[in-house]
C-alpha cells in the first residue's frame, strides 16, 4: 500500500477514535479519480457517512423516547384525577400521582407500598375483592365504591382499573375522581323529592281539600306580600318561571314563612300555574339562631387577643380574626388567601410539615415558631393548631400568640450571632480571617468566589499564596502591624486559583475569633474601579487631544490669513481625531461647490477640477443649509440621503470614490448661512459616530472663520492697494507734477531770456536745478514705498534718509536727521519702525504744521531708539489720542516688538515722539 494513504488512513481512524460524533475530512480530491487510493478513500468516506447517519438516527429515536417518557411523567403528575399504579400480585401501591396523593391525605413516601384494601371502607372490601378477582383475568372495571382517606374521613369516588405492562411486569391502573359531592347532591335532590311530596299532600294552610279548592292565591298571602303575588302572576302569565320566599296565611290567620316556586303547565288542556309551597318556618328559625350563634362567635372570635387563623387543607388563609391581621401587619383583604408559608420564617417550614402530620392525625399541636410581618420583620409566636369542620369541610385553626417579650433575651443573643454571620456571608467583599502565621482559618462565600477556591480549598491556605509574587512582601509587614495593634490598608495585586491576577483593595484590622487573636482582611476585588480608570484616562487622553487639536487650530487661524497652508493644517489636526480615509473643504462659488483642499488617496490637481451644481445636491444641500450634520454609514443603503449623495457624485462613485463606504458631511457655515461644506470620508462601514460629528463641527467652523478672514484680508488688500494708488496719485500730482510744471515753466523762462538777455538765464536754470532735484527725491522715496524689498536692500539708515528728503522737498520742511549705523535687526523690526517713522512725519505735516523736524535713530547695548521731534503747534498729550492721528497704530506696532511708545507734547511746544525697542527680544 502507498505509504501516503496508509499514512491518511491511520490519522482517520485516529480522528474517529477520538471524537466519533464529528465527521473528519476526507482528502479524495488529493487523488486521482478512478485510481486505488481514491477509491480506498471514497468508500472510507461513504462508510463514515453512513456511519454518522445511523448515529444520528439512533440520537433521535432515544431522544424521541425520552420526549414521549417526560410527557408521560408530565400527564401523570398534572392530572386533576387520582392516579395509581399497583402490583398485580401482592397488590400493593408502586406509584401515585400529587392528586391521588392529596384525595387521600397521605404524602407520597406514605402512600408506597400501601396494600389496595387500605384505600378503602371496610364495607366496600367485598366489592374490592370482585374488582380484583375480575382485574386478575385482565378485564376492564368501573364501579362506584366508598374511600377512605388517611384521617379516617371516606368519600365517594367513581373508579376506573385495568391492568398493563409496567416495567416489564403486568400492574394495575387505577383512575379515581372523587364524586362526593355529586353523590350528596344526588341525595339532597332525593331528600329534596321527598320534602315536597310531604308538603303537597299536608294540609299546610289549615283547610281541607274542598275549603281551599277555588280560593284566590291572595287568600293565602299576608296583605303586604301581595304585590309579590300580582308579580309573580304576571310573570307566569309571560311564560317564565318565579321564584320568591314570603309569609304564608292560614285559615286561622296565623303567619308562617314559605317557600314557593311557580312554573307554567297545562292542566287537561289548558294553561295552568303550578305553585310549589313549602314550609321553612323552622329553617328560618334555624337560620336565625345560627345567625345569633355566628354574631356571637364572630364577636369572640374578633375580640380576643390572639391571632385566629383558619386556613383549609391546602395552606391557605380562608378567615382571620383582627388581632392576626394586626399581628402579621397585613389589611384583612391581604391576609386572606395567604399560604402559611407566606407569613412563617423560612427556618420554621420543617415545623410546618410537623404540624399538618400531628392535627391530620387528629391531635392538637402546640408549639413555638417564628412568623414574618408583611414589613418582612420576624417575631416569636406561640401556635396550638387543631382541625374542625368550617363551611362543611376540613378545616385548621391556628391560634397564635405573639411571645416577643418572653423571648427577648434569648433572641438578643441570637441576633448579635446572627448579625455577624449574615453580614460575613452576605458581605459582597471577600472576608478572610487568618491566624497570626498567615493562614485562612475562615473566609466568606465572597472569598470563596473572587479567588476560585472552594470553601474547603481556601481553609489552610498561606496568605502568600492568595497574593501576587511581586507583593509578597507585604504579607509579613501587614501581619506584624496586625501584631503591633495596627491596622493596615494597601492597594495591590491578588492571583485566583487559575494563577489570574486582579487588582484589591485591602484592608487589615485585629480581630477575636473562638478566643484567639486572628486578623480579620476585608478585600474589594477592584478590577472595574482600575479598568474605570484607565477607560477614563485614556477619554481624558482623547478629550485633551482633541482640545489641543482645537486650539492649535483656533490659534493658526487667528495668526495667519493664508489660506491655502491653513486649511491643511486643519485636515491634517482632523486626522488626529477622526479618522478619515479622505478628507475635502468644498466652498460655494457661484451656484457650484468647488475643492479648496483635500487630503486622501485621490489626486488634488483632479479634484480641483471638479464643481458640483448645487442644484444636483438635492437633500444633501437642504439638510447641510438648515446646518445639521449627515452621517452616512453605508452609501450603498437605499436610504434618502444615501440616494441623494450617490446622485450628487455621478460616475465619480464607480471611478474617483470607487473605495467610499461611509460618509460625513459637516456644515461650514456663518453668520447663521452655509458657505461651503466639509466632507470626511472612509472605505469602511459604520467608521463615523455622532461624537465624531461634534468634534468635525467644531473643527468646521474654526474652517469658516479662517475662509471668511482670507476674504475679508484679500479684500482688505485690495482695499489697501486701491487706497495706496489714489495716494501716490495724489502726491505724483502735489508734488512731482508741480515740479515737471515748474520745471517746464523754468526752461521756458531761460529759453526766453537766452535769447533776449543770456546774462538772465542762471536764476532761472538754478530753479530747474533745484525743482529737479527735489522732483528726484520724491520719486525715490515713492519707489521706496512701492518696493518695500528695498527696505532689506538698502537698510533702514538709507529708507530713513530718503524719507526725509522727501518730506523736505514735498512740503519745503527743514529735515535735521541724525541716524546711527544701520542696526541689526530683523526685516521685520526694521519694518515697523519705518512705518513709525513714517506715520509720525505723516502727524508733522498734517497736523503740527512745523517748519522744522529732527529725524534721530541711535542704538544702545539694550535697545535701539527711534526719536521724531517737530516744532510744530503741538497737542495735550494726557488727554486721549485723537482717533486721527495714527497714535494707537504706533503703539500698537512698538508693544508688537515689545518696546514703549513715549509721546511727549503741549500745545504751542511741539511734539516728541520716541520708540524704544529692546534689542534682545527682537533677534
Amino acid at each position: 500500500m502507498n505509504p501516503a494513504i496508509q499514512d491518511t488512513l491511520l490519522q482517520l481512524f485516529e480522528h474517529v477514535r477520538q471524537d466519533p460524533d464529528t465527521l473528519p475530512t476526507v482528502p479524495v480530491d488529493d487523488w486521482q479519480e478512478g485510481s486505488i487510493e481514491w477509491r480506498l478513500l471514497s468508500g472510507f468516506q461513504d462508510v463514515l457517512e453512513q456511519l454518522q447517519q445511523r448515529t444520528l438516527q439512533s440520537t433521535q429515536m432515544e431522544q424521541q423516547l425520552r420526549d414521549q417518557e417526560s410527557l408521560y411523567h408530565s400527564a401523570f403528575a398534572a392530572s386533576n384525577n387520582g392516579l395509581l399504579i399497583a402490583d398485580n400480585e401482592d397488590g400493593r401501591i408502586i406509584e401515585v400521582n400529587p392528586a391521588a396523593c392529596t384525595m387521600y391525605g397521605y404524602t407520597y413516601e406514605e402512600m408506597i407500598g400501601l396494600q389496595g384494601t387500605d384505600l378503602f371502607d371496610p364495607d366496600s372490601h367485598p366489592q374490592v375483592e370482585k374488582i380484583t378477582s375480575k382485574l386478575s383475568l385482565g378485564g376492564f372495571v368501573h364501579a362506584q365504591l366508598v374511600a377512605r382517606r388517611k384521617d379516617g374521613t371516606t368519600f365517594h369516588t367513581d373508579r376506573q382499573a385495568t391492568t398493563f405492562t409496567y416495567k416489564g411486569k403486568l400492574h394495575r391502573l387505577a383512575i379515581v375522581r372523587d364524586v362526593t359531592e355529586r353523590v350528596q347532591a344526588e341525595e339532597q335532590l332525593h331528600e329534596k323529592e321527598e320534602q315536597y311530596r310531604s308538603v303537597f299532600e299536608c294540609n299546610m294552610f289549615g283547610y281541607p281539600y274542598e275549603e281551599i279548592i277555588g280560593l284566590h292565591t291572595s287568600a293565602l298571602t299576608v296583605p303586604e306580600y301581595l304585590p309579590v303575588v300580582t308579580e309573580a302572576l304576571e310573570t307566569i302569565i309571560s311564560g317564565d318561571q318565579y321564584h320568591a320566599k314570603g309569609l304564608g296565611l292560614r285559615k286561622d290567620g296565623t303567619m308562617f314563612h314559605v317557600e314557593a316556586h311557580s312554573t307554567p303547565f297545562t292542566y287537561k288542556g289548558k294553561p295552568h300555574l303550578l305553585g310549589v309551597t313549602h314550609d321553612i318556618t323552622e329553617r328560618v328559625q334555624a337560620e336565625e339562631q345560627l345567625r345569633e350563634k355566628e354574631e356571637q362567635y364572630r364577636s369572640i372570635f374578633e375580640a380576643t387577643t390572639d391571632g385566629l387563623i383558619i386556613r383549609n387543607m391546602d395552606g391557605f388563609v380562608v378567615e382571620a380574626n383582627p388581632a392576626a391581621c394586626s399581628m402579621h401587619g397585613y389589611a384583612y383583604e391581604e391576609f386572606l388567601g395567604l399560604h402559611r408559608i407566606n407569613i412563617v420564617h423560612p427556618e420554621h417550614h420543617a415545623l410546618v410539615a410537623e404540624y399538618m402530620r400531628a392535627i391530620q392525625a387528629g391531635h392538637t399541636f402546640q408549639g413555638q415558631a417564628v412568623d414574618l410581618r408583611k414589613d418582612g420583620t420576624a417575631f416569636p409566636v406561640e401556635v396550638r393548631g387543631s382541625t374542625f369542620m368550617y363551611l362543611g369541610k376540613p378545616h385548621t385553626l391556628s391560634v397564635l400568640r405573639d411571645i416577643t417579650e418572653r423571648v427577648q433575651a434569648e433572641e438578643h443573643l441570637r441576633e448579635k450571632e446572627a448579625q455577624y454571620r449574615g453580614v460575613f456571608e452576605a458581605a459582597s467583599d471577600a472576608m478572610v480571617i487568618t491566624n497570626l502565621d498567615g493562614f485562612v482559618i475562615e473566609a466568606n462565600p465572597a472569598a470563596c468566589t473572587m479567588y476560585g477556591y472552594t470553601y474547603e480549598e481556601l481553609l489552610g491556605l498561606h496568605r502568600t499564596i492568595l497574593t501576587h509574587r511581586e507583593y509578597h512582601y507585604l504579607v509579613p509587614e501587614s501581619i506584624q502591624t496586625i501584631k503591633a495593634g495596627g491596622h493596615y490598608q494597601a492597594r495591590t495585586v491578588d492571583q485566583r486559583k487559575d494563577g489570574t491576577p486582579f487588582p484589591v483593595d485591602g484592608r487589615g484590622t485585629p480581630f477575636i475569633f473562638k478566643g484567639q487573636p486572628t486578623v480579620l482582611a476585608v478585600i474589594r476585588d477592584i478590577t472595574e474601579q482600575v479598568q474605570a480608570e484607565q477607560l477614563l484616562e485614556q477619554r481624558v487622553e482623547d478629550r485633551t487631544r482633541e482640545l489641543s487639536s482645537l486650539l492649535e487650530i483656533s490659534h493658526t487661524v487667528a495668526s495667519t490669513l493664508q489660506l491655502k497652508p491653513l486649511l491643511g493644517l486643519i485636515l491634517d489636526q482632523l486626522k488626529t481625531v477622526v479618522d478619515y480615509t479622505g478628507s475635502a473643504i468644498l466652498t460655494v462659488e457661484g451656484e457650484d461647490l468647488v475643492f479648496l483642499d483635500n487630503r486622501g488617496p485621490v489626486p488634488e490637481a483632479q479634484l480641483m477640477l471638479l464643481r458640483f451644481p448645487l442644484k444636483n445636491l438635492g437633500l444633501i444641500w437642504e439638510t447641510i443649509t438648515s446646518r445639521e450634520s449627515i452621517i452616512m454609514q453605508d452609501i450603498r443603503k437605499n436610504t434618502p440621503l444615501e440616494r441623494a449623495f450617490r446622485v450628487a457624485i455621478g460616475d465619480l462613485r464607480k471611478t474617483t470614490f470607487h473605495h467610499i463606504r461611509a460618509c460625513m458631511i459637516i456644515p461650514l457655515t456663518l453668520k447663521e448661512q452655509a458657505i461651503g461644506m466639509l466632507v470626511l470620508l472612509s472605505s469602511e462601514k459604520q467608521a463615523f459616530t455622532p461624537h465624531h460629528a461634534t468634534l468635525a463641527l467644531a473643527i468646521a467652523n474654526q474652517a469658516a472663520i479662517a475662509i471668511e478672514n482670507a476674504r475679508l484680508y484679500e479684500q482688505a488688500q485690495e482695499l489697501a492697494a486701491l487706497e495706496e494708488r489714489q495716494r501716490l496719485a495724489r502726491e505724483l500730482h502735489d508734488s512731482v507734477s508741480q515740479a515737471l510744471y515748474g520745471i517746464a515753466l523754468g526752461a521756458h523762462t531761460a529759453r526766453t531770456l537766452l535769447d533776449r538777455d543770456p546774462t538772465q538765464v542762471a536764476e532761472p536754470l538754478d530753479y530747474v536745478l533745484s525743482l529737479a532735484e527735489a522732483g528726484l527725491a520724491e520719486m525715490r522715496a515713492l519707489i521706496f514705498e512701492l518696493r518695500p524689498e528695498s527696505l532689506e536692500i538698502e537698510g533702514l539708515v538709507s529708507a530713513l534718509t530718503k524719507q526725509g528728503a522727501a518730506l523736505h522737498a514735498r512740503h519745503d520742511i527743514t529735515v535735521q536727521t541724525d541716524l546711527s549705523a544701520e542696526p541689526a535687526l530683523p526685516l521685520k523690526v526694521k519694518q515697523e519702525l519705518y512705518r513709525i517713522a513714517q506715520e509720525a512725519l505723516h502727524n508733522t505735516v498734517k497736523h503740527a504744521h512745523a517748519s522744522k523736524v529732527d529725524l534721530r535713530l541711535c542704538q544702545t547695548s539694550e535697545a535701539v531708539i527711534l526719536e521724531v521731534r517737530d516744532n510744530g503747534r503741538g497737542f495735550d498729550a494726557t488727554a486721549s489720542f485723537p482717533g486721527h492721528l495714527g497714535l494707537h497704530s504706533m503703539q500698537e506696532r512698538v508693544k508688537g516688538l515689545g518696546g514703549v511708545l513715549q509721546i511727549e507734547s503741549a500745545p504751542g511746544q511741539g511734539t516728541c515722539v520716541r520708540a524704544q525697542v529692546p534689542v534682545h527680544d527682537t533677534m
